[in-house]
């Protein structure tokens, strides 16, 4: 973004907005004029595809610099600027701006702290019913740590002020899943973390020393499990170098990293942080942009920049000051590569007679990027049944032979939001089926496998036996069976005296149709009857052995 001829724009933030249009993106940096070197809060509105909607700047009323710091934006689209600007005659005050999605100023909030020092805003959060949180750093010294929280019409609901330590700074602040407040700030050169509730009032505060050198948490993001992730820059006596630090909901220490360091630099400065729904961590800065995964294990590493936001997953943006004769915001949307998919859950259900419902879940971590799924179907009838083949002496174990050809079921990539769902209307009633999901990918037009799961339609509920055959028979006897659930059958065989000749024990694994096969090569020629119970049932067929 370059705007008016007259000046030049840096440090810029970057916050995205959701709606039926796509993703939308606001930028807040400086607008710097060449003729007095005046600095004033500069907002940019983008579209999805990356084209400029609006800009809107912001001089205060001392007709000096002001430095915007940070913004928000709420569920309708509205944003929310913040940072200090000059007053008539208070210094530095913090300013706060509400802009509609249009761009028109709703209105503005300016704090003049209780000693009429210069008053530093830096961080902006939004809570509940689009409350805003604004913190800073008040004083002559910087000896408080000031939190103003004003509702959307941008009436002041309640001011904090945190003076535990001296030289306090805060720099960020968001809210987590249950209202609570997270504020990141320095004492006495170490990490300070303060956590509020909704009320106001202080739940509990950690300082994070980490060894000699100065230390300055410069941004933090909530966790899902409301825990908290802050980043920040470290100024060593040889070395600078940024490091993220993670506590949990309770102020408990989880783990802390340091950036990789292989640009050949030794001042590594963060600039950004951003974590997503998995709980992974993004952090970027001068020389880096690192993803860590919710241990804090490093997962990669791209270019740097002045600041992070996330997307819909895969995508993130990145914003930064580039100068080329003038100085610029360039903004750059990537998309991140997945390396694999796991199935969580796949399961058919029948609905009447004539239709499956089929559902699965999946957990993509960095893996292959998804374009859809598409499902395959074949019965499991005719000699594709699970076949149990027993001869005397021994028990059989199921196996899966003659099966048909898979048919695709979808005629166009099956889309939607995970967890995913279809209905197959084209089944027949009474049949056996066996359901193949598979996983299309941008990169592989054969797709890839997932899992398999089976279904029938208007199988009878109970145990039955379907058919015997053949029969006469010469050396194997047949039985086609249907059970309500995976369970353990005997089959036992009597000659027309009534004597127990042969009896086996099988376990037929899965419900519906199976089929058992059961030698009789040692029995005479004659008529007998095959028994089969599962404890609460005894059902009888008849055959003849002729050779």
């Amino acid at each position: 973004y370059h705007g008016d001829e007259d000046k030049y724009y840096n440090k810029p933030n970057i916050k995205l907005f959701s709606n039926e249009d796509g993703v939308l993106l606001y930028l807040l940096g400086r607008s710097i004029t060449y003729s007095g070197y005046f600095l004033n809060f500069c907002t940019v509105k983008y579209d999805s595809d990356g084209n400029f909607l609006w800009a809107k700047e912001y001089d205060g009323p001392g007709g000096g610099n002001d430095y915007p710091s940070d913004m928000v934006v709420d569920s309708e689209g509205n944003v929310y600027v913040t940072g200090s600007s000059e007053g008539e005659g208070t210094g530095l005050d913090y300013c706060t701006i509400k802009y509609d999605s249009e761009g028109n100023e709703i209105w503005v909030r300016r704090y003049d702290g209780e000693e009429h020092e210069d008053d530093y805003a830096s961080g902006i959060a939004i809570g509940e019913d689009d409350c805003i949180y604004v913190t800073g750093a008040c004083g002559e010294y910087w000896d408080k740590i000031v939190t103003i929280k004003y509702d959307s019409e941008g009436n002041e609901v309640w001011v904090r002020s945190f003076e535990e330590g001296y030289e306090l700074f805060a720099f960020d602040i968001d809210v987590n899943g249950e209202g609570d407040i997270y504020i990141a700030g320095d004492v006495e050169w170490s990490f300070l973390t303060i956590k509020y509730n909704s009320e106001g009032d202080l739940l509990w505060y950690r300082v994070y020393e980490g060894g000699s050198g100065g230390w300055y948490p410069y941004f933090l993001d909530t966790t899902p499990d409301n825990g908290v992730v802050i980043s920040g820059t470290y100024y060593g006596m040889d070395s600078i170098n940024y490091r993220t630090i993670c506590y949990d909901v309770d102020g408990n220490l989880i783990w802390a990293n340091n950036c990789p360091e292989d640009s050949g630099s030794e001042s590594y400065h963060t600039s950004d942080l951003n974590v997503d729904d998995f709980g992974s961590v993004y952090g970027t800065g001068n020389y880096r942009t690192v993803k860590y995964d919710r241990e804090g294990n490093e997962l990669w590493l791209t270019s740097g920049a002045e600041a992070i936001a996330l997307g819909e997953y895969p995508y993130f943006y990145t914003t930064d000051t580039v100068f080329s004769g003038d100085a610029d915001f360039l903004t750059i949307k990537y998309r991140i590569e997945l390396t694999y998919i796991t199935l969580l859950s796949f399961t058919a259900d029948a609905s009447g007679a004539s239709a499956v419902n089929l559902r699965w879940s999946i957990s993509a971590d960095e893996g292959d990027d998804i374009l859809g799924f598409n499902l395959y179907r074949r019965e499991l009838q005719g000699g594709a049944i699970h076949k149990l083949r027993i001869q005397p002496g021994d028990v059989g174990e199921a196996s899966r032979d003659n099966l048909p050809d898979w048919q695709r079921v979808n005629s166009t990539i099956i889309t939607g939001t995970n967890p995913y769902s279809y209905t197959d209307t084209g089944v027949a009633e009474n049949t056996q089926y066996e359901y193949k999901l598979e996983v299309v990918l941008t990169d592989n037009e054969g797709g890839e496998t997932l899992g398999t799961t089976t279904v029938e339609t208007g199988i009878p509920a109970g145990f039955t036996i379907l058919r015997l055959y053949p029969n006469p028979v010469s050396d194997i006897v047949n039985c086609i069976l249907s059970v309500p659930h995976s369970c353990e059958i005997e089959i036992a065989i009597y000659d027309i005296s009534g004597r127990r000749l042969l009896s086996k024990e099988v376990h037929i694994e899965n419900k519906g149709e199976s089929e058992v096969s059961f030698g009789i090569d040692n029995l005479a020629d004659g008529v007998y009857s095959l028994i089969m119970s599962n404890g609460a049932t005894n059902l009888s067929r008849r055959f003849v052995i002729a050779r």
